[in-house]
């Protein structure tokens, strides 16, 4: 590669640095600082340069951050930074606008609107797809369908979320009633404790606003019914009349439980 070829990627990588690129974008950027075609193994040979010097480094396949070469890279900052972003853009071209982030990152969002933390993995329901895929690193989104009967329950439980914005992206994750049953579906052991303590905590806090009529379709559905019971059993001590109210759901739809 000429110096000027080089000196002109540089360049034009420096006009865009501390940004997320996707590798078609990158290419181009290529390709436009020579005059004549470059094959696919001179494109490969030139990124693997360009990384090895520093100016960009790999998010995930076929997303690139262009970054100083004379600065310490701070993956840490680029992960918090970048996240929920990635996030979002990965589950749009994946499921659309039909998907909830549920299960325990649920639950956390009802306590934790100011520091949230990025998860190792984050579960998405969907109505459609189950896959294993990065999100930025070693992050991973795990999307899960699940259905009741044979029948898919996603509309319904659609139905119970909430939007919360997170680095101007709206994140659509469970309500604190369906995120509460969702975590006592089967819990592990090893989260057994700190599932049951977030949940007292969160009911604590949202007394006044906790809604028992949304569980009421989720009965309906077929879904979540061990949950009920096991919500029952744990707020005897700490909230006896959401204990009674849950008595008297379990009674009216035994029959579904």
């Amino acid at each position: 590669m000429s110096t000027s070829a080089l000196d002109l990627i540089i360049h034009k990588l420096q006009k865009k640095q501390y940004s997320v690129i996707l590798l078609s974008e990158f290419k181009e950027i290529l390709l436009s600082c020579f005059d004549e075609k470059l094959s696919e193994s001179r494109i490969y040979k030139l990124t693997y340069q360009l990384r090895n010097k520093w100016y960009i480094i790999s998010l995930k396949k076929d997303i690139l951050y262009i970054i100083d070469p004379n600065k310490d890279t701070d993956n840490e900052l680029i992960e918090e930074q970048q996240y929920w972003t990635l996030l979002k853009d990965h589950c749009d071209n994946s499921c659309w606008n039909n998907r909830y982030i549920w299960w325990l990152t649920a639950l956390e969002f009802q306590l934790h609107y100011s520091n949230i933390t990025i998860p190792e993995e984050i579960i998405v329901f969907n109505g459609k797809k189950q896959a294993i895929e990065t999100v930025i690193f070693d992050k991973k989104v795990n999307f899960k369908t699940y259905s009741s009967k044979g029948k898919n329950i996603f509309p319904v439980l659609h139905k119970q979320t909430n939007k919360l914005r997170i680095k101007w992206n709206n994140i659509v994750y469970a309500n604190l009633e369906l995120a509460m049953l969702e975590c006592l579906y089967n819990p592990s052991p090893s989260n057994q404790n700190y599932i049951d303590t977030l949940i007292l905590k969160a009911i604590r806090q949202n007394q006044k606003t906790l809604s028992l009529t949304n569980i009421t379709p989720i009965i309906k559905a077929g879904k979540h019914n061990s949950s009920i019971n096991r919500l029952k059993d744990l707020t005897k001590k700490s909230f006896p009349e959401l204990t009674q109210t849950l008595e008297i759901l379990i009674k009216k739809y035994w029959t579904m439980l």
